[in-house]
């Protein structure tokens, strides 16, 4: 199972938050429209995902609780159908929540900076530190706490939810 340490959080100035992190891209952005619909599951999370329209994938991940930088581990697989697996997963397992976002990708190393705007909630900051076979889970915290730093992220901006948690507590 891959691994990374991920944080969230809030935005309060996108552009600023956009100028900073072509600053310390190693590569240009990459602009992603996703659309993620999560999935009842017993542990962890199991979200579909359609990228710009058209590649699809199925992510099962389970994370630290927490709003500090905390391991997540996962397993990806490639959907050929997209709209004919959601139909299936939520036959049998349920639908919970589906979260458009546009997402900005950009990377730093092993690390992913994305800064998503989301539909119906607002403007975040996501980092993972992918991990690769023998890398630890503390040297990708320090790397995280760093990038934080350079990134202006503040302590009360860090979040502990997903945006499905979110957009499921905004409607209730």
């Amino acid at each position: 199972m891959a691994v990374n340490i991920e944080i969230k959080a809030v935005v309060h100035d996108p552009a600023e938050r956009l100028e900073l992190a072509r600053r310390l891209s190693d590569r240009p952005e990459t602009l992603l429209v996703q659309h993620d619909v999560f999935f009842g599951r017993q542990t962890g999370m199991l979200k579909l995902r359609r990228i710009n329209g058209s590649a699809a994938e199925l992510i099962a991940y389970t994370r630290e609780q927490g709003d500090q930088p905390r391991p997540s581990r996962y397993e990806i697989a490639p959907v050929v159908d997209f709209e004919s697996t959601r139909r299936t997963l939520g036959a049998a397992l349920g639908e919970l929540a589906s979260v458009r976002k546009t997402r900005r990708l950009f990377l730093r190393g092993r690390t992913r900076i994305h800064l998503d705007r989301v539909e119906g909630l607002g403007d975040f900051l996501e980092l993972e530190v992918v991990l690769g076979p023998g890398d630890d889970e503390e040297s990708g915290r320090e790397e995280a706490a760093s990038l934080m730093d350079q990134l202006g992220v503040e302590p009360g901006d860090l979040l502990d939810l997903t945006y499905a948690q979110m957009l499921g507590n905004k409607a209730g």
